[in-house]
């Protein structure tokens, strides 16, 4: 074991490295185990070495390993870690992939066909799958010549019930809408029934689907899950909403089947906007494990980190080579000035560390709504249309975007044709012409495709206005992605600063993060809800005044538990430079905060004597 272990090392450390007495202990573990794994932590090393030991402890013996995650970066992660460890291709009886892929592949589709038979089924984003709802429920009401509400019900979260039935073919949802009139409650029904017969559905449909199928033949798919599977490894595990959960039980038998689990319960960003804030994830203190030492960043970090932790996180250490500066704060009057400041103070760092300067990950500024950022950079700020960036090729984001505006005007499935390789090739040669710009050509390639694709003159007759429209969406968005994968600036003032949300770099590592301390949270929609500002609710804790967040929470308790997820989350990407930006119309220069931020160890940028940097600031 330890040859395999120094051969894992090898391949997956950098040189002269070795795993830590805690991630040993974790990756030599058959039992059941909660980790819990801060930041910059190696989590996803870990997890992967302790896929390569199972692997090699159930050769030959007919057992698997299921492993599941959130994203198809987090799987493509894991795969291409298992690739250096010479672990080319995951073969039956393993499975590696996200939990959703899971309960699509395994029991949605199956659970679909049995319902509508042949029918293709379609799994739309939410986003657009809004879109076709819409037009069902304003069609309920033309059908009816009779006035559409002026709001539109969002069909995400809507629906309490669904029933299934294989007998009638059919589906039927029951709704939450609430306080709305019958007529109201009939079209978006009648709009979720229509969209469900036409094959078009949603991830948590899917998931609804696969619960229904699921309890129909529970003891069956435990006893195949039990024989199939040794060990279910459940990664990014705090991210696992309550419903997956319950599905996941529902087939593991932890009787039979190993359960490990992989997370940081403080990292739990996702529902936090739908009022969910507690965590699914119910870590289990006699199965516990900690990876502590962080080898992302140093102890200036480490300190800041600890404080704005929804539990203060004590044992988080550094393990960093990486000598981390101390943190700063800027107060700043707009969009320009901050960046200008930063960028100013980034400089001034590198000229005196030549690990920071040489560094090629990013610079970044997040806030924790694009409106924040929108409303401080203008048009400087373009929210990133495609979804979670989870693309590995110019192929992967063409498909995706070109299938997405095609689903808002055919209920036709393209997918498998697209992917065949005859339209491969004609897809290469517009890629190549998006490369170079050439708009003609573009619109050639997209009419020549949709020409093939579709048949019937009557739904082509607004081709060429769709073709510009997948052009110009093709553009932008793959414009992004280099922009993404290159580290340049999505700040158009050429200073090299990427401008984004907090859940858009949750999981990144950066060289300098800045979190805009810019951000209303509120507690509702009516005018006597009550809103609570980043810089209020975080200020204990960013002066090292730190007070534990209680069970029984008031409301202004709830959005500190928010506001303390995001500043964990953002302020534990950098490796060397950690910062605030506070607006200046936010703050008095003689506050009591910034007073306490300096006693805390946090350094003004720039001070008002400093005349290098203000004479470098008039430069921009």
């Amino acid at each position: 074991m330890n040859e395999l272990i120094a051969s894992i090392e090898k391949s997956l450390l950098p040189s002269g490295c070795h795993f830590s007495e805690e991630q040993k202990d974790v990756i030599l573990h058959n039992d059941t185990m909660d980790v819990v794994a801060g930041p910059g932590t190696g989590k996803t090393t870990v997890l992967t070495a302790r896929v390569k030991i199972l692997l090699e402890q159930l050769k030959d013996s007919g057992q698997g390993i299921c492993v599941l995650t959130h994203t198809n970066v987090a799987v493509d992660e894991i795969k291409s870690s298992l690739r250096k460890l010479g672990i080319e291709d995951i073969k039956t009886p393993h499975f590696i992939g996200t939990i959703q892929d899971f309960f699509n592949t395994f029991f949605a589709k199956k659970a679909f066909h049995l319902i509508l038979g042949d029918k293709k089924m379609r799994v739309l984003d939410d986003d657009i799958f809004r879109e076709r709802f819409n037009k069902q429920f304003v069609g309920y009401y033309q059908f009816l010549d009779v006035s559409v509400p002026k709001y539109l019900p969002n069909p995400a979260g809507k629906i309490d019930k669904w029933n299934f039935s294989q007998e009638a073919k059919s589906v039927r949802v029951e709704s939450k809408v609430g306080g709305q009139n019958k007529q109201y409650n009939n079209a978006f029904n009648t709009s979720m029934e229509n969209l469900f017969k036409s094959g078009i559905i949603t991830n948590n449909c899917c998931l609804e689907l696969s619960k229904w199928y699921i309890e129909q033949h529970n003891e069956m798919f435990r006893n195949i899950i039990s024989k199939r599977f040794d060990y279910l490894l459940l990664d990014e595990v705090q991210d696992t909403s309550q419903f997956q959960f319950e599905l996941i039980q529902s087939l593991f038998d932890k009787t039979s089947v190993i359960i490990q689990k992989f997370g940081d319960p403080y990292q739990a960003i996702y529902n936090i906007w739908g009022g969910d804030t507690e965590l699914a994830w119910e870590i289990d203190d006699s199965m516990e494990k900690r990876i502590s030492k962080t080898s992302r960043f140093g102890e200036s970090i480490v300190n800041i980190v600890k404080n704005v932790c929804v539990k203060k996180y004590d044992d988080l250490e550094s393990d960093s080579k990486n000598n981390s500066f101390p943190p700063y704060f800027i107060v700043y009057d707009n969009g320009d000035d901050l960046i200008n400041k930063y960028c100013s103070l980034i400089d001034r760092l590198e000229k005196g560390n030549e690990t920071f300067k040489n560094s090629s990950k990013s610079k970044v500024i997040v806030s924790a709504q694009h409106k924040d950022l929108e409303n401080t950079f203008g048009e400087r700020y373009q929210r990133v249309v495609v979804k979670d960036l989870n693309y590995r090729s110019d192929l992967d984001l063409f498909l995706y975007i070109c299938l997405k505006e095609l689903s808002r005007n055919f209920d036709n499935n393209f997918e498998d044709r697209l992917k065949e390789d005859g339209f491969r090739i004609k897809i290469f040669k517009i890629i190549k012409n998006l490369r170079n710009e050439d708009d003609e050509k573009i619109i050639d390639g997209l009419s020549a495709l949709l020409d093939e694709l579709i048949d019937d003159e009557e739904l082509l007759q607004n081709k060429y206005t769709l073709c510009n429209e997948i052009k110009d969406k093709l553009q932008n968005n793959f414009s992004k992605n280099i922009q993404i994968q290159t580290d340049v600036s999505v700040d158009n003032a050429g200073k090299d600063i990427r401008l984004g949300t907090i859940h858009s770099v949750k999981g990144e590592t950066h060289k300098a993060t800045l979190l805009m301390l810019n951000s209303e949270f509120t507690t509702g929609y009516s005018d006597t809800s009550l809103s609570y500002s980043i810089l209020q609710l975080l200020e204990k804790y960013l002066s090292k005044n730190y007070v534990e967040v209680p069970e029984d929470k008031n409301d202004e308790e709830k959005e500190t538990e928010k506001a303390l997820k995001l500043a964990y989350v953002a302020l534990s990407r950098p490796t060397h430079l950690v910062c605030i930006g506070i607006p200046a119309q936010l703050i008095e220069r003689d506050s009591d905060f910034l007073s306490n931020l300096q006693k805390a160890g946090w350094i003004e940028f720039p001070t008002i004597n400093d005349t290098t940097i203000v004479n470098n600031l008039m430069q921009f």
